[in-house]
């Protein structure tokens, strides 16, 4: 028995220890370093290490090495790059993983599409990416641009990380002093903005053209075009799909800022280096008495941090609590330890998305039907974003020679945000705003430096205050088309589009009383805009093969793009009630202004593009374009030869 009760003691102990070591190992961060090679043993660049089910991670050097900091909660890598199969890489307790990947046999065979119309791969002389739509939906994102990142050689993402918010996609690097984006074509309908509006469930496919591939849209292709092709029914039956996803977002890279005790001791070593080179005399005279509104003299004073920051610097038994009001006599406790302001303006905060698709389809006709949401909470508290959506694709044969279908997407989304990278942001602010104030004064309401000690306003405040400034978002995009064979070589084939947004918000700017420099009145801003985009575009298009050999594919249409924007607005100042439910201009009582603008434009093209092919060997390729934008016409040529590249 005795030997059973120590024998059971040190098992108890072994798990404990072992319990509280995993513990403590899966809270902390991993470095993991490796290098990534192909089968022959060569060091591969440009290989693209990301965290699961995030978007944070790196590419491999000029060596094939890398280094990552991970959670030690991570368990898989995802391992990527262009010609290579994706790999899920279990991490485990390793911190040195080697990769080898396997090739990819490309397919020659493959539909892509290449600019109004579809072409086998082995046929394609221009440069031409495919990404794989179920590879960009592993990483949770409201928008298929941030989805990209990593998917495509050539294509560089940069995140915002707002929740909403669209990154800046660069295909090849800058080409222009001035606006460098792609063009986006969904459905051979050109988007020119908000993309966070179509739900990246929907999207079938996706290609980039670059450089000659994409030159059939002539000098809107100068930053190249990313193709999006969305669902449509499949001939097999009827599906059902139903995709859920639940996850969380966390701000990494915390900053680690001084407490209270540590400010006062820096800044009392400021004053002396300040006094040591002024002509004040000797330092054992000076009254420090006022000389800093919160901190007294020697750190190691007992009346070194005070107990209140307004009345500034005053102590326990110099203040009266129950004379305060507010706004006109606040009063506010110092924090002795010290606010953390980064662990009050960030969340760990929930993703969600839910998505459910039916489609079929026969001989006759086909159909997708797509219904989803997505919400984000930002990692900023009191940021977000909302989005539902309704996707209908459509496609019937009336004859062997007739075709008719639309594809549809309606979406409303609304966004609560802050700026990035500006000044006066909260994040910007939770930088300066010294830790001796707190969150609230001693009346629940925000405490700010009213009573000297900076500048910076209480970030807890501006998110706080902004948080019902909801930005909200329809959006109806989609076409319409019919498709004729005329010739058993020769279809023409006809797109009607539309593209139509609203915008509108309300903003209200509220009195900060606690603030050091605090406004004089509140204001609201109400904005209400719209664009309405509509393209036509009609093309005939010659595909033949003779005696076996040559192939012979002629494209040649128009397009005509008209866009129509418009934007009213409206502001008034000194509402009486702050309430939400009187924030409407009528309650304004002064400096009542309103403002309105527009525009629009248009933009008429010739196009055509032969493309001739010789044994699957000899290929060339010549598009060709005049473009008016009602400002000068556009006039391209350009031939590609390939040979013999290809093979037979």
């Amino acid at each position: 028995m005795h030997i059973l009760a120590k024998a059971r003691r040190y098992i108890v102990l072994f798990f404990v220890v072992t319990f509280n070591y995993i513990h403590i190992v899966s809270g902390q961060e991993l470095t993991i370093n490796g290098t990534a090679k192909d089968i022959s043993g060569e060091p591969i660049s440009g290989v693209t290490i990301l965290i699961q089910g995030t978007t944070e991670g790196m590419i491999t050097d000029m060596n094939g090495a890398f280094s990552l900091s991970i959670p030690g909660s991570t368990n898989t890598l995802i391992i990527s790059a262009m010609g290579y199969r994706t790999q899920e890489v279990d991490i485990g307790s390793q911190t040195v993983v080697n990769i080898n990947l396997q090739p990819t046999n490309t397919n020659l065979q493959e539909i892509v599409s290449t600019g109004y119309v579809q072409a086998p791969r082995k046929n394609i002389t221009g440069s031409i990416s495919t990404v794989d739509a179920d590879l960009m939906k592993e990483i949770p994102a409201g928008s298929f641009t941030q989805q990209l990142q990593g998917r495509a050689a050539g294509v560089m993402v940069m995140q915002d990380y707002r929740p909403g918010a669209n990154p800046m996609v660069r295909i090849r690097g800058y080409g222009s002093i001035n606006n460098n984006d792609p063009l986006y074509i969904v459905d051979g309908i050109p988007m020119y903005n908000d993309y966070q509006s179509i739900n990246p469930n929907n999207i079938e496919s996706v290609q980039v053209l670059k450089d000659a591939a994409a030159s059939i849209y002539s000098f809107r292709a100068g930053n190249g075009v990313i193709l999006i092709t969305t669902k449509n029914g499949k001939k097999k039956g009827t599906e059902f799909t139903f995709v859920a996803r639940y996850g969380w977002q966390k701000a990494n890279g915390k900053v680690d800022l001084l407490n209270t005790q540590q400010l006062g001791e820096l800044m009392y070593q400021q004053d002396l280096n300040d006094y040591a080179n002024s002509n004040y005399g000797d330092i054992s005279g000076f009254d420090w008495d006022g000389y800093n509104a919160y901190y007294g003299g020697n750190p190691d004073g007992a009346s070194f941090i005070p107990d209140y920051v307004y009345p500034d610097g005053a102590f326990i038994g110099e203040v009266d609590e129950s004379l305060y009001s507010y706004p006109d006599n606040l009063i506010a406790r110092a924090n002795r330890e010290g606010t953390d302001w980064f662990d009050e303006i960030y969340q760990t905060a929930p993703i969600q998305e839910y998505n459910f698709g039916a489609s079929a389809g026969t001989d006759k006709g086909r159909y997708y039907f797509g219904l989803g949401y997505f919400d984000q909470q930002g990692v900023v508290k009191h940021t977000r974003f909302n989005r539902i959506s309704l996707r209908a694709n459509t496609e019937y044969s009336i004859k062997n020679w007739f075709r008719v279908g639309e594809n549809l997407e309606v979406s409303y989304n609304e966004n609560v945000n802050t700026e990035n990278n500006v000044e006066g942001t909260p994040i910007l602010n939770a930088y300066t705003i010294q830790p001796i104030f707190p969150v609230y004064d001693i009346g629940g309401h925000y405490a700010g430096q009213k009573g000297g000690g900076g500048y910076a306003p209480n970030p807890v405040a501006q998110l706080g205050r902004n948080k019902d400034n909801v930005a909200e978002n329809w959006r109806f995009f989609g076409n319409a088309f019919l498709e004729i064979d005329f010739l058993k070589d020769l279809t023409f084939r006809s797109h009607l589009g539309l593209d139509y947004s609203t915008w509108y918000q309300s903003a209200f700017t509220a009195l900060n009383p606690e603030s050091a420099e605090p406004r004089s009145s509140n204001h609201l801003l109400v904005r209400s805009d719209y664009q309405l985009n509509t393209t036509w575009y009609n093309i005939l298009n010659f595909n033949k093969l003779f005696s076996g050999q040559h192939a012979l594919n002629v494209v040649m249409g128009t397009e005509l793009i008209e866009s129509r924007y418009r934007y009213l607005s409206g502001s008034r100042a000194s509402f009486f009630v702050e309430d939400l439910s009187y924030r409407f201009l009528n309650a304004g009582e002064a400096a009542q202004q309103n403002s309105g603008t527009g525009s629009e434009w248009n933009m008429f093209s010739l196009f055509a593009k032969v493309n001739y092919a010789f044994r699957n060997k000899y290929l060339a390729d010549h598009p060709a374009s005049v473009q008016n934008t009602g400002m000068g016409y556009s006039l391209r040529f350009l031939w590609v030869g390939e040979f013999p590249m290809k093979p037979s």
